[in-house]
Order: C-alpha cells, then structure tokens, then sequence
C-alpha cells in the first residue's frame, strides 16, 4: 500500500502503479496459492481481541490510523475496517464489546447509517472531528490520527474537555 509522504493518506489514484500489492495474489500469480483460493479478511488487529477481553474497542478506517492511536491511546484495541464503506458482517466479532467508532471526518453519516444496520452490537460514532473539524480539514478528508497529531502540538485545542467529557482519560496528560 502506498502513502502520499505529505500527507500521510493513501494513494488513492487509479493511474498509479503497484498503489495496492495484495501478498495473496502473487502468491496466486507464482503458483504458491491455487488459483481457486478465496481471501476471506478479516479487521486488521482483530488478533488482539482474545489477548484482552476487558479492554474497548476503537474502530478506524486505515492501518495507519491505528498505529499512531494505539501509540497514542493504548486504552483501546484499534481495529481497522480499511476503508469507509467496510461496516459489514466482518464486525460480528465486536459483538459483547465496547465499540467506539472514529471515522474519517467524512465518514460520519455513513458509518453512523451503517452501524445502525448490524443487529447486537453496543457501539458510539465519535463526532469529535464533524463537531471540532475545520473547513480545511473536510477538504483534506482528514482522520483521528492527523487530529491526534495536531492536539499534541497545540494541547489546548477543544479536543481536551471533549474527551474528558467521555468518561475516560484517552490522551496523555488528560485527567
């Protein structure tokens, strides 16, 4: 997968090579794997949920957003759908879990629609980047992880008492 070095997003851009290179299909391609093989996948970090059953769960939309949280708020297990419209049955396994939910800024609505569609499990949407988000940063498509960033540089931004207001303390030098 290859990342923009500005801004940290994914290269999304249909004209660039080998932007997504996916271990299965060359394995298929050198005859390592049968051709008739299906990959089945699973939410990126969904190994840590029998290694610690108490602890909550952060959902996010890219791999790079849960390794800047999980080194910034290890309170959560950070699990990645991999991208916004991947709120599907791959969640079942949250089911009995605490679930916060931090789509990207432009991802709200949609991920609010679509948990609301899965049956049994107990989860919140945080609206911390549509309610503190810039103009700016809804043109950038921005996500947890580049705000996260930005509070540690500017500390007193309103993301402090807004996560305090959540009942837990998520960032360092909370209360």
């Amino acid at each position: 997968m290859k990342y923009d070095p500005e801004t940290g997003h994914r290269i999304k851009d249909e004209n660039t090579k080998g932007k997504i290179t996916w271990v299965h299909s060359l394995l298929k391609y050198s005859g390592q794997l049968p051709q008739e093989w299906t990959l089945t996948q699973c939410l990126l970090g969904e190994h840590l949920l029998p290694l610690f059953p108490e602890k909550p769960v952060a959902l996010v939309e890219s791999e790079k957003t849960a390794i800047i949280c999980a080194g910034l708020i290890p309170k959560f297990i950070w699990l990645v759908t991999g991208g916004k419209s991947q709120i599907n049955s791959r969640l079942d396994v949250l089911k009995g879990r605490s679930v916060t939910a931090f789509p990207d800024i432009d991802g709200y609505e949609t991920w609010n629609q679509k948990l609301a569609q899965l049956e049994g499990l107990s989860y919140t949407v945080a609206d911390l980047l549509v309610k503190y988000g810039k103009p700016e940063d809804h043109e950038a498509h921005i996500d947890i992880a580049d705000w996260l960033i930005r509070w540690h540089r500017t500390p007193q931004s309103p993301g402090r008492c807004y996560l305090r207001r959540r009942g837990a303390v998520l960032l360092p030098g909370g209360p």
